[in-house]
């Protein structure tokens, strides 16, 4: 039994697996972007292509995308917040050189039918004096800002 990737600490077939298997559509934003997270981590790119709409859509090429994926590993991720259309998140990985970096954003999702889509994103960057947001315990500056 494989533990999800999306930091809910479930089996995968249970968690996101079954949507990115196609089971069945992620009923919520946060259930979307967990998912989305989760085909990130297991570079399942087709997965990402198919639940954005919009300017994320547009010029998105799947071949860039999974190519620059291969070079990273997905550690973890952070829900910081979700309310109605929007999560707001926090995503560290590291890259084939051992560096950490933080992607930390707002995500906006759209419901068309029974399927929600990733719509637009905006980053966020802490304040540097301020507590991480991955809730290390450290600054941002010291931790995912380093």
């Amino acid at each position: 039994m494989t533990t999800c990737h999306c930091g809910l600490n479930t089996p995968y077939e249970g968690c996101c697996g079954r949507y990115l298997d196609g089971e069945t559509p992620a009923p919520t934003p946060e259930a979307l972007m967990r998912s989305r997270y989760t085909a990130y981590a297991t570079n399942q790119i087709d997965y990402i292509a198919n639940t954005m709409k919009g300017k994320p859509a547009i010029g998105f090429e799947r071949q860039h995308v999974a190519e620059h994926n291969k070079d990273i590993t997905w550690e973890q991720l952070t829900v910081i917040d979700a309310q109605a259309d929007t999560v707001s998140f926090m995503a560290t990985y590291t890259d084939t050189s051992g560096k950490k970096h933080c992607l930390a954003e707002i995500s906006q999702f759209e419901q068309q039918g029974p399927q929600w889509f990733y719509i637009e994103g905006k980053m966020l960057k802490p304040p540097k004096n301020g507590p991480c947001p991955c809730k290390s315990g450290l600054k941002f500056k010291r931790c995912c800002g380093n």
